[in-house]
């Protein structure tokens, strides 16, 4: 498996390769190539598919529109009460 992460994460992600290696079970490699993502990272296999977006814009966009609704809530919430 490789793995692309942002030019921020690398040093991080260099420094826990043996324990995201012992993890997912498998032998990871850090692709030289960053990934335009703010942090996280992609997966893929030798074909160069992506396995998995884990990227923090991914799981961001995945919760948005409940964090949407929460805040909605809570502030029309608030300005009911005042």
């Amino acid at each position: 498996m490789v793995i692309k992460v942002s030019g921020n994460d690398s040093d991080f992600f260099k420094k826990h390769l043996e324990e995201l290696q012992k993890v997912a079970g498998r032998t990871i490699e850090i692709s030289p190539d960053t990934a335009p993502i703010s942090g996280g990272l992609l997966a893929y296999n030798s074909d160069k598919r992506v396995l998995m977006d884990l990227s923090f814009d991914s799981m961001l966009r995945t919760v948005e529109p409940r964090v949407r609704k929460m805040v909605a809530e809570k502030v029309f919430q608030e300005s009911t009460v005042q």
